[in-house]
């Protein structure tokens, strides 16, 4: 009788996913052309979305806010405005604040964000 064993290895060298050290909530506040607030959770992945409401010189919108954050903590977003692209963001994150620009067709300035 022939017997063929097969030997299986559980291999440990497949990482779980990192968490982005960004994950979490945090507050956002655009100053500029345009100035407001909002509140936007980065996923585990660095990825986010959020409404943020804003006053402009031609009234009250709001747009919504699509990008992710890297690793190292480099920020790139699109702005969006009834589901059409108007505008981008950058900027960094640090440990627990973070900084940077953003402009649309009409409006331009600075942001800043505080990890809640």
């Amino acid at each position: 009788v022939f017997v063929l064993f097969f030997l299986f290895s559980c291999n440990d060298s497949s990482e779980k996913p990192k968490v982005s050290p960004y994950a979490g909530s945090w507050k956002v506040v655009f100053s500029g052309t345009a100035y407001g607030s909002g509140t936007v959770f980065i996923g585990s992945d660095g990825d986010f979305s959020f409404p943020v409401y804003l006053t402009t010189p031609y009234g009250s919108i709001t747009n919504t806010v699509i990008g992710s954050v890297s690793s190292k903590g480099n920020l790139k977003a699109d702005i969006f405005y009834q589901n059409e692209k108007v505008g981008s963001a950058s900027g960094r994150l640090y440990e627990n604040t973070g900084n940077g620009i953003y402009t649309t067709y009409e409006n331009s300035g600075t942001w800043y964000a505080e990890r809640l």
